[in-house]
C-alpha cells in the first residue's frame, strides 16, 4: 500500500492463465484538471488534489474536500468566462455585420449620387 496515495494496482494471474484479475483496491490519485484556456485566453486555477481514505485524518479529509470546493467553484467560474466571452463574440459579429451592410448601402448611395451627377 503506497504511503503516498499514489495509484496502486496489482493482479493475480489465474491458474488457467485467462486472464489478471484485480486482487486489492485501487488508490487513485486525483490528476490536476488540465483546464486550458477558455476562448478568450482566461484560465482558472485547479488544485492538484490526492484522494481522501478512510485512514487519512480529518485535517486530510477536511483539506481535501476544501480543494474539490475550490476546484468546483474555479470550474463554474470558468464555464461563466466563457459564455460571457461567447456572447460578447456573438455581439460583435453582429456589430460587424451591420457595419458592412451600412457601408454597402453608402456605397450603393455615392454610386447613385455619382450617375446622376453625371447625368446632368
Amino acid at each position: 500500500m503506497p504511503i503516498d496515495g499514489s495509484t496502486c494496482m496489482t493482479f493475480k494471474i489465474d491458474e488457467r492463465g485467462l486472464g489478471a484479475q484485480k486482487t486489492s483496491s485501487v488508490f487513485q490519485r486525483a490528476v490536476e484538471d488540465e483546464a486550458g484556456p477558455c476562448s478568450s485566453g482566461t484560465k482558472t486555477n485547479t488544485k492538484s488534489m490526492k484522494m481522501a481514505n478512510k485512514n487519512q485524518s480529518k485535517r486530510a479529509r477536511a483539506s481535501f474536500n476544501k480543494l474539490a470546493e475550490d476546484n468546483l467553484i474555479a470550474e463554474k467560474k470558468n464555464i461563466h468566462l466563457q459564455q460571457v466571452n461567447l456572447r460578447l463574440k456573438n455581439q460583435l459579429i453582429l456589430a460587424q455585420l451591420k457595419v458592412a451592410r451600412l457601408t454597402a448601402q453608402k456605397i450603393e448611395e455615392e454610386i447613385k449620387m455619382l450617375k446622376a451627377s453625371n447625368e446632368c
